[in-house]
């Protein structure tokens, strides 16, 4: 009953990656589940019962990722999982195995966000990965090991939350600008980045874990901060925020931990 991640693919399926039982698919014409669960006595089973994210690629093919156990790849052709560790041996391996987030980005690489092990970039094609991790003397690295979320913009570029640093900007060249909270009253309000997105007119959305919501205008690099406020019936319901996400209106949908939803009209500003 634990519910980490759902997921709805191109044939309109449903996948749900759940805590510590497994991973279900629900065929939505069928109306049935069927039920991937790691077997130790099988090694094209699934690598653990704990998923925290699954995406579709392009190929048609499946990446879930692992709390503990790395990444896998799904072919729906043959029903099989090939998993993909770290390896201390091996630099070009995955740099963590308890992932928290993963992306297609630019070239069909994958790009996968772990716990304590910074950014891996998958190459498809040669298996190999490269590996971001912060380095202190490095001022353009990335500025933390722990990431949480990420996020891919209509540009192609790669957008990451992390634990304790703020959020993390990639162009397509590699290189990482990062916004973090400062002394300034137009910087973000709070380093625990939980929640991104990028509304139709480009404006990025960010949640965050008791700095309630951001929003970054990009072009003047400024950030708008939405608290909740005791005093204020239309103010954001928490400040504690888990996923932002945009209707057809262009009305912005807010859940938190805790204090329910939030519908927000930026064009009202209530």
């Amino acid at each position: 009953n634990e519910i980490r991640d759902i997921y709805q693919d191109r044939q309109n399926n449903i996948w749900i990656g759940t805590g510590n039982g497994g991973l279900n698919l629900f065929d939505r014409n069928k109306k049935t589940f069927k039920s991937f669960k790691h077997n130790a006595s099988d090694p094209n089973s699934i690598s653990s019962n704990n998923i925290r994210t699954i995406i579709q690629t392009e190929d048609g093919g499946f990446w879930v990722g692992t709390y503990g156990a790395g990444i896998d790849f799904f072919s729906p052709e043959r029903g099989e999982f090939k998993n993909y560790r770290h390896d201390p041996k091996n630099p070009n391996s995955l740099s963590h195995n308890s992932i928290q987030d993963i992306r297609e980005g630019p070239k069909g690489n994958i790009w996968i966000a772990t716990e304590n092990g910074g950014l891996s970039v998958l190459n498809p094609k040669t298996k190999t990965f490269s590996n971001y991790q912060h380095d202190d003397i490095d001022l353009g690295s990335i500025n933390d090991n722990s990431l949480y979320v990420l996020y891919d913009d209509k540009e192609g570029n790669i957008w990451i939350g992390t634990f304790n640093d703020g959020v993390n900007f990639v162009k397509t060249d590699n290189k990482f600008t990062h916004y973090r909270h400062n002394s300034s009253p137009n910087s973000l309000s709070n380093n625990l980045v939980l929640a991104i997105y990028e509304d139709a007119k480009e404006n990025l959305w960010i949640g965050t874990d008791g700095g309630g919501l951001n929003k970054l205008e990009r072009k003047k690099a400024k950030f708008t901060h939405y608290r909740h406020d005791s005093h204020k019936t239309n103010s954001i319901s928490g400040d504690y925020i888990l996923t932002v996400t945009e209707d057809s209106r262009g009305n912005i949908w807010i859940g938190t931990w805790g204090n329910g939803l939030t519908i927000f009209n930026p064009e009202k500003n209530t």
